[in-house]
Parts: C-alpha cells; structure tokens; sequence
C-alpha cells in the first residue's frame, strides 16, 4: 500500500483513513479537479474526493506539502497592527458563535502562530 495524504491507496482503490471506506467498494460521493491557491503553484491542479461515508475530504495524488509550504508566505507574516485588528475581528466572530472564557481553542492551520498567541 502507498500513503496518500488523507487517504491508502490499496490494489482495489483508496481507502479513507477515517472511516475506511474503500472507493473500489463505495465510489467516492465528489470528485474534483482543484488548483493551487499559491500564486507561483497556480496553474498546478490536484484530484480532491470526498468519502461517500463520512464526507471527509482527500486529495487523490501524493501531495509534496515540503514543496509548497517551504517558501510559504504566511510564515513571514509579522505580528504588527494590522494583523492584530485582524485577530481581534477573527475572536469576535469565534465569540459571536459561541466561544467563551475558559474554554478551549484549537488552532489549526497553516498560519504562523499569531492567533494562539493573541487568542
């Protein structure tokens, strides 16, 4: 078996790693073509499917995350006054949908880091 990212490519097709479901057995519920959202990767596409199952998102081709990520702009992002109005907007909306004091946040992302840190 090779590992794709999200997903096991097996002889009979690909497996969801969440729910096992194997597209060979349930054909996958979508599945689309998607570009690059990076301005130099632009004109790259990846096969994106989404399990039949459990609606959990794959991309279908092995992703070179190194590649896209090493250059990535958002890790020269700096922590000035504009990207602090930007969190404090980002907390009133989370506060808006029901966050409150005391709870837990969990910040996943490709982000630098600034909203855990303001957060």
């Amino acid at each position: 078996m090779q590992r794709y990212r999200g997903s096991l490519l097996t002889s009979g097709g690909i497996k969801c790693v969440f729910c096992g479901t194997n597209t060979a057995e349930l054909p996958a519920a979508e599945l689309a073509q998607v570009r690059c959202n990076g301005r130099e990767f632009g004109a790259e596409t990846s096969t994106v499917w989404r399990c039949a199952t459990c609606g959990s998102l794959h991309a279908q081709e092995p992703i070179d995350s190194d590649r896209y990520y090493r250059d990535y702009h958002m890790k020269r992002q700096k922590y000035d006054f504009i990207a602090k109005v930007t969190l404090r907007k980002r907390m009133e909306i989370l506060k808006r949908a029901g966050l409150e004091s005391g709870k837990t946040l969990i910040d996943y992302g490709c982000g630098s880091g600034h909203f855990v840190r303001y957060a």
